[in-house]
């Protein structure tokens, strides 16, 4: 059924994109109906969204008797990140009633199989020789094991957990050296999970001298 959103004149056959939960490295595509009633020379010129990993397809599907019709196909690509989307999708529609055109919500959520707590991990400040401890999580939604963690040659280590787990909790070391400065070290966490590429995480720190 269609519901009419902000104007009676343009009806639309859903209140919003909502291409609800997709699995990271799918793509998804979910299609709306505009209707106009008025005049024959309404017209379109365009669907666009900031949103990079979105693409809009609009297509005439009918004009005539004060009616016109169009088609909006939205499609997700399957290199978005993990995370939810909000956005906006808007419509070049100009005439008497509007002169900016008019926004459709856009609705997603990508879904990894395994993730992290976060993508970066700030130890924050310690002092020369002294040793931090942190943690980070890594689920998933079954079971998994982690085969390897890469990283960059450092102060930092992450040690690698044996057995396979749901929920992986990793502690991240850090043996601060005696000169003060930045540290800042990238890891790749691989997993056996089917399809899911290493994680990313970059893990910094700030070696400051004890004052006097």
């Amino acid at each position: 059924d269609i519901h009419a959103i902000a104007r009676s004149d343009v009806v639309f056959s859903q209140n919003e994109v909502a291409l609800g939960t997709v699995k990271r490295g799918t793509s998804a595509t979910k299609t709306i109906n505009i209707e106009y009633a008025g005049t024959n020379d309404w017209t379109i010129d365009g669907a666009t969204t900031s949103n990079p990993y979105v693409e809009t397809d609009l297509n005439e599907t009918h004009r005539g008797n004060g009616l016109v019709g169009y088609q909006l196909k939205v499609t997700l690509k399957p290199d978005a990140p993990p995370g939810s989307i909000r956005d906006r999708i808007t419509l070049g529609i100009k005439d008497a009633y509007n002169k900016s055109g008019v926004d459709v919500a856009l609705q997603a959520n990508v879904h990894a199989d395994v993730s992290l707590s976060a993508s970066a991990l700030d130890i924050g400040s310690v002092t020369p020789g002294s040793t931090t401890t942190k943690q980070v999580l890594v689920r998933g939604v079954k079971p998994f094991e982690i085969v390897e963690i890469d990283g960059e040659e450092g102060p930092i280590q992450i040690e690698k957990p044996d057995a396979a787990k749901q929920l992986h909790i990793l502690t991240v070391t850090l043996k601060a050296g005696e000169q003060p400065g930045d540290i800042s070290q990238d890891f790749e966490i691989k997993t056996d999970m089917d399809g899911e590429a290493p994680l990313k995480l970059k893990v910094s720190a700030k070696v400051v001298a004890k004052p006097g």
